[in-house]
């Protein structure tokens, strides 16, 4: 092998990689992007009943399956 094919095997891993990379990254994005829609929503929720203490979970719960619905 030569070292000029060496290269280029290396530059496709490393170009394989960089792809993975940002495919990963998007999901993460997108993961952290839901969760962000998921406690505005909750805080909406929250928002509606006068802030009465005691209800952060539920608030997190409805607000999860009501993004659920929206996708």
């Amino acid at each position: 092998m030569s070292a000029t094919s060496g290269s280029r095997n290396e530059g496709r891993k490393a170009g394989r990689s960089t792809r993975q990379d940002s495919a990963r990254n998007s999901v993460s994005r997108t993961e952290a992007d839901r969760q962000a829609a998921i406690a505005v929503r909750a805080y909406f929720l929250a928002e509606r009943r006068g802030f009465e203490p005691g209800h952060e979970l539920d608030d997190w719960l409805d607000a999860e399956r009501l993004e659920g619905e929206v996708h």
